[in-house]
């Protein structure tokens, strides 16, 4: 169960570094304001993330 859980949670961390790799490359055209506050916006989320599945172990 453990072993499952953590290969989907470094599934899902794979995707979404890969995603806001790409997104943030597009936004950056955009400007590098809008690419600072999207790149908080997802540091945000992975922490929340993080936490989540630290609550999950329990």
């Amino acid at each position: 169960m453990t072993n499952e859980k953590g290969i989907i949670i470094a599934v899902i961390m794979a995707i979404v570094l890969l995603s806001t790799g790409a997104a943030t490359a597009i936004i950056s055209a955009f400007g590098s304001a809008f690419g600072w506050a999207f790149g908080g916006i997802m540091g945000v989320l992975i922490v929340l993330m993080i936490i989540f599945a630290g609550f999950n172990k329990r």
